[in-house]
């Protein structure tokens, strides 16, 4: 039988390598992708997320497209 401490809660904190932080915002940027696509499809919402990298590259991700939730931003409906 296993003894194990089971699930620890890990400080947040900024990672200080650059390539591991690269590795840490890869895995968590795919996390976040798959939690939205989730909420998406369970809750019947629309989502919209974008995120610069500290090079400046964008990623978004969006249900149905970016262009249609940035032109609800610019006047939503009420």
């Amino acid at each position: 039988m296993k003894h194990t401490k089971g699930r620890q809660k890990i400080e947040m904190m900024k990672v200080e390598a650059y390539r591991d932080r690269m590795a840490t915002f890869s895995k968590r940027k795919s996390g976040i992708f798959k939690k939205m696509n989730e909420m998406i499809t369970q809750c019947n919402v629309e989502m919209a997320f974008m995120v610069f990298t500290e090079t400046g590259k964008l990623y978004t991700f969006a249900n149905p497209s970016v262009e249609e939730a940035l032109g609800r931003l610019k006047s939503p409906s009420t």
